[in-house]
């Protein structure tokens, strides 16, 4: 398992849908993960440090594990089944651990609320997905442009996750 954080959320033009990009600098790794339009406003919300007037659902779950004092040890996307990311929870209270399993990006969600970290098995990056096959072409340009903020012409809206600088790549 690899340690990777959100970069940020593309939202491509010609898929309509939010792509969540994590990173790992270390060892130079963009992945992009299609996310749901709800999933993706919960973690821009979370980026921002945005607080609803009501809380979401992310919010509850999170305010229920800190209530009951259970810890957020991380979240791990492990798997791979029939074209599904799988993910799960991974959580203590006292000496013992759980695991639940969890949609990636609301376990992503999660996870920035509890403040834990996001784990990687390195067999999910092996896997092409439609995703990266519709951004072959351009997943080099993207991980540069992430990476070293550059220009990005493909008409993509960029919500940063490392400064409050968002903009049209």
């Amino acid at each position: 398992m690899i340690n990777v954080s959100i970069r940020g959320i593309i939202i491509d033009q010609e898929v309509e849908l939010p792509i969540v990009i994590l990173v790992n600098r270390e060892k130079k790794v963009v992945f992009p993960l299609l996310i749901g339009p709800f999933e993706a406003n919960a973690i821009a919300m979370e980026l921002k440090g945005l607080s609803p007037t009501r809380p979401i659902a992310h919010d509850v779950i999170a305010n229920l594990f800190k209530r009951h004092r259970y810890t957020m040890l991380c979240l791990e996307i492990y798997d791979v089944y029939d074209d599904i990311y799988l993910a799960r929870i991974v959580y203590r209270k006292g000496l013992r651990r759980y695991r639940i399993d969890v949609r990636p990006s609301d376990g992503i969600a999660i996870a920035l609320r509890m403040n834990a970290p996001i784990m990687l098995n390195e067999r999910v990056l092996e896997y092409e997905s439609g995703v990266t096959k519709m951004l072959a072409g351009d997943l080099e340009e993207i991980e540069e442009s992430l990476i070293e903020h550059q220009d990005y012409s493909r008409g993509i809206l960029y919500l940063d996750a490392d400064s409050s600088g968002d903009y049209i790549m």
